[in-house]
This record gives C-alpha cells, structure tokens and sequence, in this order.
C-alpha cells in the first residue's frame, strides 16, 4: 500500500473527477447546479457521448481524455520502473500542465497562421476559442496573447 498521502496506480481515478471539473466549468454549468452527473468510464476513457450541456466540447473532452491517459501511463512507469509513487497533487499537477501543454501548441498553430496564412486567422483563431476559451478554465485572450490559467479548478461534486 503506498504512504498516506501518495498515490498507487489505481489512484489515477482521482484524475477523472478532476477532468470532468474541468469540462463541467469548461460548459459554463453553473457550480450551484452541484453535485453534477459524474461521466461514466466509457466517456472518460473511450469517448463515447458526453451529457447535452457537454456536447459542444467533444474536441476539448477528446484532449482531456488524451492528457489523462498520458500521465496514467507516465505515473504508471514511474512506479514499475523506479517504485517512484506520485503524490495526488504532484498527478492533478501534471495532468494539468500537460493540457495547458496541448493548449499552447494550438496556440503556436494559431500565431504561425498569424505569419504565414492571414487569410486563415479567423478559422484558426476561433477554433482556438471554441476548444480553449470557454469559461475561462484554461485561459483568458489578453489583445493578441493569451494568459493561461496555472491552477487547475478546484474538484466539483459529482453524484
């Protein structure tokens, strides 16, 4: 059993409140609405349909659940491979680094259109904002940058 405090591998399920958090706030569905629908193993993991209120954002759920089972795999690795135990606060750390990673990526994609296909702005810029802006969970538009959001929110409550 791990130490008090720090995850075994199975702790990676503590990820997917989280994540749903995220997308909860993501849709703009009011914290007061709590405790929310918690998603099934099957929209977590393999994507199959999300909730009406959640529907819209199956390209940010796609990336979210994409990041999720990144670092299920790399904390999986750190314990088999260097019985290194991740604390749950170091795994909900780096989960959402590694979303706000995708997150600039898309944004990189978006600046280089800005250089070399101007004509492609508006497409680019405003699927940026569908997948990335809404509820200001990951990030806020300041002018022309973009001021990314280093906390992650907090967990709701799920039923």
């Amino acid at each position: 059993m791990a130490p008090s405090g720090h995850s075994d591998f199975l702790s990676h399920v503590s990820l997917l409140p989280s994540c749903a958090s995220a997308i909860f706030l993501t849709a703009q569905v009011p914290a007061r609405t709590q405790p929310w629908p918690m998603l099934t193993w099957e929209q977590c993991l393999l994507g199959t349909n999300l909730p009406p209120p959640l529907q819209d954002l199956s390209e940010t759920w796609s990336l979210i659940r994409g990041a999720v089972i990144w670092i299920i795999w790399i904390c999986r690795n750190a314990c088999v491979f260097h019985d290194h135990r991740w604390t749950d606060a170091h795994m909900h750390q780096t989960l959402w680094d590694a979303i706000l990673d995708l997150g600039r990526a898309n944004w990189a994609q978006v600046t280089w259109t800005f250089r070399t296909h101007p004509t492609g702005i508006p497409r680019a810029r405003d699927k940026f904002r569908a997948i990335w802006e809404p509820g200001g969970v990951f990030c806020a538009e300041a002018g022309d940058s973009i001021q990314w959001n280093y906390r992650h929110p907090a967990i709701g409550l799920f039923r």
